[in-house]
């Protein structure tokens, strides 16, 4: 959302002859109401029009009632003619934009202009407000036309309408444990007029108010996911293994969450950059750090968001969403394959634009929203954008310490031999293993131990053991690794060049000091 805009109630106060206010369609029938009461106290009447009318709609009590008013062509035309003097005019769909640049076409820009200085408009008591889902006006009419923004409800007013939605149901618990708060919790995100619809109808079909949860629940994840946002479940491992110095600064970041820290004037971080080359555990660990904190985990795709029809307006929702959802952590994978030729002018310099727009949130919001960006190279994102992040760390290939962590990490998941801090392995059998597995990233040591574990299992189903233990040999995981080339090998060049990079950023692997560490060499005995 444009910190630049004003809420809606600010338009009482100015009544500027024209202003602009971006909404919802949900919430039409509320900008309906507000309006018939402001038309009320001004003594004027309200109208709406949008192209699918012959005719102007005079709103009583937010129903539309035909009139003998009948534009024939430009609305706005129609009015500045003087056909119709005193009114409140909400018209919808007027402000024609370009998609790819996102600017207001000329000749509209020209008629608005015209329209703000014409004596006749204020003195006629005419007020244009026009509507649309997003408004992105010209710097030259900007100090003329003021944008308002029907803003998506906070959590006192969600509260407020939970609570007379619902007064009739009973609701367990007391306090922030209450089914109450838990329905607040699921209602964040939605428009008002939104949350009113979904709360009638299912409200008749949920028998309690677990059941009416879950359905809000259902019905908002399937919204996020056509926003190109969705929850994250949590991971199926407890720890990104051999991540040493990142895992230490999590730890850090959690203490920051306590609300003693705030009299200390200490504030909670923006946000982190992983870098590193492709299955080294950044995502992983963006997901873990979401668990650690305690806090939901809400992923989303840049390049999906800047390919969408209207990228300003999915920007505009996608950073609502999350600000009403706060606090969350709020993940970008493969951050930097969105910015690809973000310094040119293709698409009308789409990209150039939405990353300013990204920026100015990403630095200006108070809300607790704690973001994590996962790239491969570094170089792909804009300068300034960089900057931003609190913390950058290098998430590189695990060292003979981290490997063998990794390892134990995923046999555990598979093989009993390995829980409880055991292992059927000796010293030089692992160093066997963390040899052969020396080039491998940490997602291709999960793939083959899973692939082993499936093995295995085949193996006893053929012999009618299915319902046996799986027990892994030495052999089944040396086996698996000379099924495949690591990356290391097959993409040399590549992981190579984002390597050599890796002074410019936190490590997030400290050096090896388990027993399996290579020993130090002396380069002059």
């Amino acid at each position: 959302m444009d910190s630049a805009n004003r809420d809606w109630q600010d338009w009482i106060s100015m009544c500027e002859p024209i202003v602009g206010l971006q909404y919802r369609a949900c919430d039409r029938p509320e900008v309906f109401e507000q309006y018939g009461i402001w038309g009320e106290q001004m003594g004027l009447p309200v109208y709406y029009w949008n192209p699918g009318y012959d005719c102007l709609q005079q709103v009583r009590q937010t129903i539309l009632h035909p009139t003998d008013m009948m534009p024939d062509g430009d609305i706005l035309g129609f009015l500045l003619s003087g056909a119709e003097s005193n009114g409140i005019f909400l018209l919808d769909g007027v402000l024609e934009f370009d998609v790819r640049t996102g600017q207001l076409s000329p000749v509209r820009a020209f008629q608005l202009s015209n329209a703000f200085y014409q004596s006749s408009w204020v003195s006629n008591r005419q007020y244009l407000v026009l509507l649309d889902s997003y408004i992105n006006m010209l710097p030259e009419l900007q100090p003329l036309i003021p944008v308002l923004d029907k803003p998506l409800p906070a959590r006192d007013e969600v509260r407020r309408i939970v609570a007379k939605a619902v007064d009739n149901r009973q609701l367990a618990g007391e306090g922030e444990d209450s089914q109450q708060e838990t329905l607040v919790r699921a209602c964040l995100g939605l428009p008002t007029g939104e949350l009113r619809l979904v709360l009638n109808r299912y409200g008749a079909l949920a028998p309690n108010g677990e059941r009416l949860v879950q359905l809000l629940l259902q019905h908002k994840m399937e919204k996020l996911k056509g926003r190109g946002l969705e929850y994250i479940s949590e991971p199926d491992v407890p720890d990104a293994a051999g991540l040493d110095l990142l895992n230490s600064e999590v730890d850090k970041l959690k203490a920051l969450l306590d609300p003693t820290a705030l009299k200390h004037n200490l504030s909670f971080p923006k946000g982190w950059c992983l870098w590193g080359p492709p299955g080294t555990g950044k995502s992983l660990s963006a997901k873990l750090i979401a668990g650690k904190l305690g806090i939901p985990l809400l992923a989303s795709d840049w390049g999906a968001l800047l390919g969408s029809a209207k990228p300003d307006v999915a920007l505009r929702d996608l950073l609502e969403i999350v600000e009403s959802l706060a606090p969350n952590v709020f993940y970008f994978d493969d951050f930097d394959k969105g910015f690809a030729g973000w310094d040119s002018d293709a698409g009308g310099g789409i990209i150039r634009r939405i990353a300013g727009k990204f920026l100015t949130w990403l630095q200006e919001h108070k809300y607790p929203v704690f973001m994590i960006a996962t790239v491969n190279r570094l170089n792909n994102l804009p300068p300034e954008l960089i900057r931003r992040f609190n913390e950058i760390f290098f998430v590189d290939m695990p060292n003979n310490g981290g490997i063998y962590e990794i390892f134990n990490l995923h046999l555990r998941k598979y093989f009993p031999q390995f829980r409880e801090s055991r292992s059927p392995f000796n010293d030089d059998q692992w160093r066997i293993l963390l040899r052969d597995y020396n080039l491998c990233t940490p997602a291709e040591i999960a793939n083959a131990v899973k692939k082993a574990a499936q093995d295995i299992y085949y193996r006893n189903k053929l012999a009618g053991r299915e319902n046996e233990e799986l027990k892994v040999t030495l052999n089944d995981l040396r086996r698996q690794r000379a099924l495949f080339t690591p990356a290391m090998v097959r993409d040399e060049d590549q992981i190579y060049a984002i390597r050599n990079n890796a002074p410019f950023a936190r490590p997030a692997i400290g050096p090896d000091r388990s027993r399996f560490a290579p020993p130090p060499v002396e380069l002059f005995s």
